[in-house]
């Protein structure tokens, strides 16, 4: 009994002639060795150029900050009593290592580390904010389709006050904002539900900083 006699659709089969379906298993058999070696050769260079990336990221500046970091990360997130923003934090820190390491150094002692957004009149998007010893680090990444990398650095010695605001313009109606005054000046936006611990907790970072 046939394959079609038993019930099987007779369209699953791309022939009925046996000579015809030997010679295309045949093919298939002389051109399947080298597939997968085309496959393997792509996923090393792959492999290849994810290692050199890594090995850049890691150790372009000779010093990999990242335990202080999530010191800072832990910090934030028990002042503001929200252990979920620091898988937020630690999210934004790996999108923005390469930056941050460039501009950290050895014996920077992170005292606070969070997600936020900046937001200036040409630019809302998301930065990751952290309050070293001596300064406040910002780094973020502007652009559509292509990213652009940018670091803003306020020393604690120029900064002459924090306030802390609701937005009143069309972009930041029902946004709890945070003025950094400064050189530069820099508006970052809080959580809406602990906006007053997380400013709190800035403040006191700010004001035990080294000055």
């Amino acid at each position: 009994m046939t394959a079609t006699a038993r019930g099987r659709p007779a369209g699953l089969y791309r022939s009925r002639n046996p000579g015809t379906e030997s010679a295309r298993h045949k093919a298939r058999t002389r051109r399947s060795p080298n597939r997968p070696q085309r496959r393997s050769a792509t996923k090393k260079r792959h492999t290849e150029k994810s290692d050199r990336e890594e090995h850049v990221d890691v150790n372009s500046t000779g010093y990999d900050p990242v335990h202080t970091i999530v010191d800072g990360i832990t910090a934030y997130a028990a002042a503001i009593n929200d252990q979920s923003v620091a898988e937020g934090g630690v999210l934004a820190y790996r999108l923005l290592a390469r930056e941050i390491r460039q501009v950290m150094r050895p014996g920077d002692t992170c005292r606070l580390a969070l997600s936020s957004t900046i937001v200036t009149p040409d630019v809302r998007v998301g930065c990751f904010v952290i309050v070293l010893q001596d300064r406040i680090l910002i780094a973020f990444r502007r652009g559509m389709f292509r990213k652009t990398s940018e670091t803003v650095v306020i020393p604690i010695s120029s900064i002459t006050g924090v306030r802390s605001e609701s937005g009143t313009s069309i972009a930041t109606l029902g946004t709890q904002l945070l003025t950094i005054f400064g050189e530069p000046s820099v508006t970052i936006a809080l959580p809406v539900r602990r906006h007053v611990a997380a400013a709190n907790a800035i403040r006191r970072a700010i004001a035990t900083a080294e000055l």
